[in-house]
């Protein structure tokens, strides 16, 4: 009985919200970006003629995987990299004991990318604006 309560004691530190609402954002920035490459795709069948089956290829989805995932990354390294430059300028502010719950100021230039940050983060609860 110790041994089944020790190998699912990780469930209990998981903190299910947090880490559905990171994997949502994820999943939004994901979702955009394979949307801006079938556009693309979709033009260039349209515009530029390129043949349809060249889309249906193994390496083409590959490439669009390896693009979405990048897209995903260069997504996160700016969303934090404004977080950061928000908290340097106080436009961010950590309420609660925990320093899991937000506020941001809506004067922020870049508040949309410090939001985003924060749902990659899973921070706790309501995202304030002041």
């Amino acid at each position: 009985m110790k041994t089944k309560l020790n190998s699912t004691m990780w469930l209990l530190n998981l903190k299910a919200p947090e880490t559905i609402r990171a994997f949502r954002a994820r999943l939004i920035v994901a979702s955009a970006a394979a949307m801006l490459i079938q556009l693309v795709a979709l033009t260039a069948i349209f515009v530029a003629g390129v043949p349809e089956h060249f889309f249906e290829t193994a390496i083409f989805r590959l490439t669009a995987v390896v693009l979405i995932l990048s897209i995903v990354a260069v997504t996160r390294y700016f969303a934090r990299s404004a977080f950061v430059a928000a908290i340097d300028r106080n436009d961010v502010t950590f309420l609660g004991a925990q320093r899991r719950l937000v506020s941001v100021s809506a004067t922020c230039p870049r508040r949309q990318l410090v939001l985003l940050h924060a749902r990659f983060a899973g921070l706790v609860g309501d995202i304030f604006s002041v």
